[in-house]
């Protein structure tokens, strides 16, 4: 038998076995754990560091480095500051020069190619590569990141046109709001609704022209072409000194000619139905978007041109129309451009990379050069007579007060009426009551249509709610102008 010292020391040598073996797995749990955490803040260093430096505006200075070339995919400018996309996705702000000099850029054939100061060591490339519906740029403050989709902004519509007396009614509220508006003397007041058939058949294209009464040889009071549904719209008495009395419509088409008496003793008829064989419904469509490019846009720009890339994708992937488009931008005096115009073109490729390749800046005051954009929009262009002409107008702030203005807008609605080009605001955020003023009256003016940017996106300023008792219904912004489009092609 063992004594009770034997016992005692086979029991000590178990217990310090079990002690050693508890010790080790101790150790073993240790280190896997640490080093499980290490990789954890390699990795999360690795995400994270990059974007506290761009929070912190703190990007490395490539003058240290000067035999490396930083290639990314944009720069952008917001809030006064310029931000570059690195190849990796990530947003900083724009390096400077090595405290000589700041880099400065210019654009070429092959991107854009940063290249310093005469006194500065720093030098960049930035290459073209560019996906245009899933972008990574600051917005909505310094360091924040957003992805541009298609689809993110929503809007709705006021088919004012319409609904004529709840329109006549926004505009009374709308001036008593804000009495500046009757510095611009222009009015939607008075027309008359021109539609016209053909046994039973709305036509199209029929050309209708206001006359006043007993005032042959002088030039017409209104003239509108009739739309797919057959409808147009003569407009008199726009401006508080005009009197003009309208006598009679003179009405044309491929097949004939007419004329139609629209006053009786001292009234003068309020719609009138004429019948006529117009021109046949077209699948050809001129689409044009003539954008505000101020800095006050800088807040949904990005958002707006990946929506009218789509909005163009959308309407010519469509195999049963022949669409032509135009995109153009707008300033205000003083800037880099008061308007950069492109010609129609049938070549989505082609405008897409006109569009990628603005940004925001400048305007400075609060208005800006409306006049100018709307006159080259409907005169500066070689619209097809023979298409549904449509022109949507993205701004976000009112024209200047000038008298000569005031002229420049009147002058280019009726040419855009007389014409048949359809003008369709959609206007964004920081708007007044001005702006929807004028905007909602310049498309029931043209048979177009007034749209508007809502909150509902989440993206940008805050987006003032219309005059209106008329029940709005909210859309994605681009399956609306889509909707629209199409409407006056059906």
């Amino acid at each position: 038998m063992r004594t009770d010292m034997e016992q005692f020391e086979k029991i000590a040598s178990e217990y310090e076995g079990r002690e050693k073996s508890a010790k080790m797995k101790k150790r073993v749990w240790t280190i896997v754990i640490s080093a499980v955490l290490a990789a954890a803040l390699l990795v999360s260093s690795a995400l994270v560091l990059p974007g506290l430096i761009s929070r912190n505006g703190d990007a490395p200075d490539p003058s240290e480095e000067k035999t490396d070339l930083m290639s990314v995919t944009r720069v952008v400018r917001d809030g006064g500051k310029e931000y570059f996309i690195t190849d990796s996705g990530k947003v900083a702000e724009l390096p400077k020069g090595s405290g000589k000099g700041e880099a400065k850029y210019d654009s070429s054939e092959e991107g854009i190619c940063m290249e310093p100061a005469a006194d500065s060591d720093a030098y960049f490339r930035i290459e073209p590569a560019f996906e245009f519906k899933d972008i990574i740029l600051p917005h909505g403050g310094e360091g924040d990141q957003t992805v541009y989709k298609a689809g993110t902004l929503t809007g709705a519509e006021l088919r004012d046109r319409v609904y004529f007396e709840s329109f006549l009614k926004s505009c009374k509220e709308l001036i008593e709001k804000d009495p500046s508006i009757s510095l611009f003397d222009i009015s939607a007041a008075k027309r008359i609704k021109v539609t016209a058939k053909f046994e039973g058949v709305p036509q199209s294209f029929v050309k209708v022209v206001l006359q006043e009464s007993g005032a042959e040889g002088k030039d017409p009071i209104w003239t509108a072409v009739t739309d797919n549904k057959g409808e147009a719209y003569l407009y008199y008495n726009v401006g508080k000194q005009d009197a003009r009395v309208p006598g009679c419509i003179e009405y044309s088409g491929p097949y004939g000619i007419g004329s139609y008496n629209v006053r009786t003793g001292d009234s003068i008829d309020e719609e009138v139905t004429i019948e006529m064989r117009g021109g046949e419904k077209t699948n050809r469509l001129d689409l044009m978007f003539m954008v505000d490019t101020t800095g006050s846009m800088s807040d949904e720009l990005e958002y707006i041109k990946t929506e009218i890339k789509d909005i163009i994708a959308q309407i010519t992937g469509d195999r049963q129309y022949d669409v032509r488009t135009s995109v153009n931008f707008y300033r205000d005096k003083g800037d880099e451009y008061i308007v950069h115009a492109t010609p129609f073109s049938s070549d989505p490729e082609e405008v897409y990379e006109y569009i990628r390749t603005e940004h925001a800046a400048g305007g400075g005051d609060y208005p800006e050069a409306v006049h100018t954009a709307l006159d080259n929009a409907i005169n500066g262009h070689e619209w097809d007579d023979g298409a549904v002409k449509l022109c949507f107008f993205v701004l976000d702030a009112p024209p200047h007060t000038e008298n000569e203005v005031y002229e420049s807008l009147k002058a280019s609605v009726s040419a855009a009426a007389a014409k048949g080009v359809r003008l369709i605001p959609i206007v964004s955020s920081g708007s007044d009551s001005l702006t929807e003023y004028l905007m909602r009256t310049f498309a029931v003016m043209t048979g177009g249509t007034y749209t508007f940017l809502t909150d509902h996106s989440g993206v940008g300023n805050s987006h003032s709610k219309p005059d209106t008792d008329f029940q709005y219904e909210i859309e994605i912004l681009n399956d609306m102008i889509v909707r629209i489009a199409k409407e006056y092609l059906a």
